[in-house]
């Protein structure tokens, strides 16, 4: 049968592999924290650029339709003009 120091120094040596157990599992979930803000810091970043783009494709997309509304109003006017002038000739014709 072993001795009490026996056992004693047994137990010490399980105790002294469980806290280096412990430790190591301490120090991963440290790392693995640091490595979660990590990503959640770059998806932040990236989600901060999607943003800063879809702003400027609005601007983009806005400064377009605002190009085409003002070349429909100038065909707008162009077309009146020829319907007046259409009508113009039109009434000299029958006037004559």
């Amino acid at each position: 049968m072993a001795t009490s120091e026996e056992r004693i120094s047994h137990l010490e040596t399980k105790v002294s592999v469980i806290e280096t157990k412990v430790d190591d599992f301490i120090s991963e979930m440290k790392d693995f924290k640091q490595e979660m803000r990590d990503r959640d810091n770059r998806r932040a970043e990236e989600i901060a650029e999607i943003r800063n783009d879809i702003k400027e494709l609005y601007k983009t997309i806005d400064a377009k339709i605002d190009s085409i509304n003002k070349g429909l109003a100038s065909m707008q006017n162009q077309n009146i003009f020829v319907i007046i002038g259409v009508i113009a000739i039109a009434v000299a014709v029958f006037l004559k």
